[in-house]
C-alpha cells in the first residue's frame, strides 16, 4: 500500500520556521475591496488593510478574492514578499489534479495560501534537504508503508510559543554532514 502524505501550507511554514532562518512568516488572501499597496525593487514595501479594518472608507463586504501573498521575515532582518494575482493562482489550480474537487472546492482560501506559500518556497533560507522533501512530488513525500510497524503520534493542540527553537547541530552532526567543525 503506498501513502501519500500531502504537506499543507501551514506544514511549510513551520518547517521554514523551524529551519532557524526564519523569524516569521504568514500568508493571507486579498480581497477586492481591500487596500493593498505592494513595491517591488530595491525597498520593497507592503502594506495591506483587509476591508473589515479599513478606515479610510466603509466597506459591508470582502469583494471576491484577488490573490494572495506572503511574507517572510528573516532572522538577520531581511524579509521576501511574494504576491500571486487570482489568475496565476488559477492557473496552477486547472494543473492541479483535484481542480474542481477536494479542498480546491471547499476550502479554497487555504488553497490560494498554500499556493502562494508553496510558489516562494524555493526562495526562503531553508536547507536543502527540507526543501527537495517538500517540492519533490509536488509537494508530496511518498513511501511504502507496507510492512510497517504503526507508531503512535501524539497530538497536542498550542500555541507558538509551545514550540521548541531548533538546537544548534552538535560537532558529530556538523562532522557527518561534512560541515567545519
Amino acid at each position: 500500500m503506498d501513502v501519500q502524505f500531502i504537506i499543507g501550507y501551514r506544514g511549510m511554514i513551520d518547517l521554514a520556521r523551524r529551519s532557524g532562518n526564519i523569524q516569521s512568516i504568514a500568508a493571507h488572501e486579498v480581497y477586492e475591496n481591500d487596500f493593498l499597496e505592494l513595491e517591488y525593487g530595491l525597498q520593497e514595501n507592503l502594506k495591506h488593510v483587509p476591508w473589515h479594518i479599513r478606515t479610510d472608507k466603509k466597506v459591508d463586504d470582502p469583494g471576491d478574492v484577488r490573490g494572495a501573498y506572503m511574507v517572510a521575515k528573516f532572522n538577520d532582518g531581511g524579509y521576501y514578499i511574494h504576491y500571486m494575482p487570482k489568475a496565476e493562482i488559477e492557473n496552477h489550480r486547472k494543473r492541479s489534479k483535484a481542480a474542481n474537487n477536494g479542498p480546491w472546492v471547499t476550502d479554497t482560501i487555504e488553497m490560494y495560501k498554500k499556493t502562494v506559500v508553496r510558489s516562494a518556497w524555493k526562495w526562503l533560507p531553508i536547507s536543502i534537504e527540507v526543501a527537495q522533501s517538500v517540492e519533490s512530488t509536488d509537494g508530496t513525500a511518498k513511501r511504502d508503508i507496507t510492512d510497517q510497524e504503526p507508531i503512535d503520534i501524539p497530538f497536542v493542540m498550542g500555541s507558538d510559543e509551545d514550540f521548541e527553537e531548533p538546537q544548534e547541530p552538535s560537532t558529530d552532526d556538523a562532522a557527518r554532514e561534512g560541515l567545519p567543525v
